[in-house]
C-alpha cells in the first residue's frame, strides 16, 4: 500500500504511517517518485492553512522509464470542488509542482467528485465508510487503471456496516424499557449506532444506552445526551452587550500581561479551521511553542534570581 498523511493523522513527530510502514507493507509517498511498474507516484502530506503560502510543492523529475505520473494530495481544492467549498486553487498547485501530471488523487472530501484540468485528471474517490450521521451513501473506492499512458477509473461500492442515527425521546416516566423498545425498531446487528437522547432526564444513563445498543447487536455505539437542556430567554438576562465574542475575548486578553505565544495560540484556536477538533491532537500543535516559551520565561526568572542573590 502507498499513502500520505492526512490532516487528522498529522503529528509533530513520527507519523503513524511511518510506524505502520515498518512492517514492510506500507510506503509513504513523497516528492521523490516511487515507481510502480511504469507509473511514478508522488505524495504531499496534508498542509496546514498557516503554512500553505510558503509550502514547497516542487516534485522531482520522474525516471525515464515512467510513462505516467500521479500525485496524491489531502486538501480541499477547486476544481473539482466549487470555489465556495474549497480553500485553495488546484491550478495553483499544478503550476507549483514543476512537472507534468497525468493524474491527481485527492483526499479530505468524503464524497466522490472529479474533473479534468487540461490533460490532468483530478478526482476525490470518497471515503471508504460513512463518516457523518446524515451520510446515506456507503463507502466507495476507485480502481485506477493505466494502459499506454491513459488513465481510466472505476468506482466500486463497498459492503460496509450500516450507520444508524437514532433519536430516543424520554418523557418524565420513561425508563430502560422505553429505550429498548425504541432500539428494537432498528436493525442494529453489526451496525454503527449513533444515539441522541432527548427530552426529560431520568434514571437511564448514557452508559445504559451504550449497553442496550450493544445487546441489540451494534458493533460501535456513540451517545449524545441532550436531555434536560433548558432554553434560556435572553431577554430576561442582564447581559453586557458586546460587538462579538471575539471582541470580548480580545478585550479580556488585552487586560492581562500574557506573552505573545499565548495571544498567537488564542488567535489560531479561534480562526484555524484545520486545527484538530479533539483536545489532545490540538494540544500537540502548540506543545513545542509553549514549552519553548515556558523555558525562556523560567530561564529569565532564574537568571534574575541569581543576580539578586549575588
Amino acid at each position: 500500500m502507498y499513502g500520505i498523511v492526512g490532516n487528522h493523522e498529522r503529528k509533530n513527530d513520527t507519523q503513524l504511517l511511518d510506524l505502520v510502514g515498518r512492517m514492510g507493507d506500507v510506503r509513504r509517498l513523497k516528492k521523490e517518485p516511487t515507481l510502480v511498474g511504469n507509473i511514478a507516484l508522488y505524495g504531499i502530506d496534508a498542509i496546514p492553512e498557516r503554512r500553505w503560502e510558503g509550502a514547497s510543492f516542487e516534485l522531482a523529475e520522474p525516471p525515464a522509464e515512467a510513462t505516467t505520473t500521479v500525485l496524491c494530495l489531502h486538501q480541499s481544492l477547486a476544481p473539482p470542488l466549487d470555489e465556495e467549498h474549497a480553500k485553495h486553487d488546484l491550478e495553483d498547485v499544478i503550476d507549483r509542482v514543476g512537472i507534468e501530471l497525468d493524474g491527481i488523487a485527492l483526499g479530505d472530501i468524503h464524497r466522490p467528485k472529479s474533473d479534468l484540468i487540461g490533460d490532468t485528471e483530478v478526482w476525490y474517490a470518497g471515503s471508504t465508510a460513512r463518516t457523518q450521521k446524515n451520510q446515506t451513501q456507503a463507502g466507495t473506492v476507485q480502481l485506477l487503471k493505466v494502459k499506454d499512458g491513459d488513465l481510466s477509473r472505476k468506482q466500486i461500492g463497498l459492503d460496509t456496516r450500516s450507520f444508524c442515527p437514532i433519536t430516543v425521546e424520554f418523557g418524565s416516566d420513561d425508563g430502560a424499557g422505553h429505550l429498548r423498545d425504541r432500539l428494537r425498531q432498528e436493525s442494529l446487528q453489526d451496525a454503527v449506532a449513533a444515539l441522541e437522547l432527548t427530552g426529560e432526564r431520568g434514571a437511564v444513563t448514557a452508559n445504559d444506552a451504550v449497553t442496550a445498543a450493544r445487546e441489540e447487536g451494534a458493533a460501535v455505539v456513540t451517545v449524545s445526551d441532550e436531555r434536560g437542556r433548558v432554553d434560556l430567554d435572553s431577554g430576561s438576562l442582564d447581559v453586557r452587550e458586546v460587538a462579538s465574542h471575539d471582541d470580548a475575548v480580545e478585550e479580556r486578553l488585552n487586560d492581562e500581561e500574557f506573552p505573545s505565544v499565548v495571544h498567537e495560540a488564542d488567535s489560531r484556536i479561534r480562526t484555524d479551521d484545520d486545527l484538530p477538533t479533539r483536545t489532545d491532537p490540538a494540544a500537540d500543535e502548540f506543545e513545542s511553542d509553549l514549552r519553548e516559551a515556558m523555558a525562556s520565561e523560567f530561564d529569565d526568572e532564574e537568571a534574575a534570581t541569581v543576580e539578586v542573590d549575588e
